[in-house]
């Protein structure tokens, strides 16, 4: 889930022009110095609503186009994906998966 500092970033890149997403990301890893050598890992978690698959997809394309590792959970509760990302934050948890919930 994304820490509270990073709202103001996310709304800033929900709201940008298709024509500015490039040059908008590039500025944004400039303002908070990014390494951009190390590799994300995003979980990514759909609900049940009918747009979810594909926000689900876009969001893994934009994993990979940053170079980044996408970890699809397909359809969960906010709750399991939040256990996930504790998990893969702090081994004492466990594997981060649904059935370790």
């Amino acid at each position: 889930m994304l820490e509270q500092s990073w709202e103001e970033v996310a709304t800033r890149l929900a709201n940008v022009s298709d024509n500015d997403l490039e040059s908008t990301t590039g500025e944004i890893i400039k303002e908070v110095n990014a390494d951009m050598s190390l590799k994300a890992s995003v979980f990514i978690g759909m609900d049940t609503r009918y747009t979810s698959p594909r926000l689900a997809a876009a969001a893994v394309h934009g994993v990979i186009a940053l170079k980044g590792t996408p970890k699809e959970f397909g359809i969960v509760t906010t709750p399991i994906l939040h256990f996930c990302v504790k998990c893969r934050n702090d081994n004492t948890y466990g594997t981060p998966t649904e059935e370790g919930y």
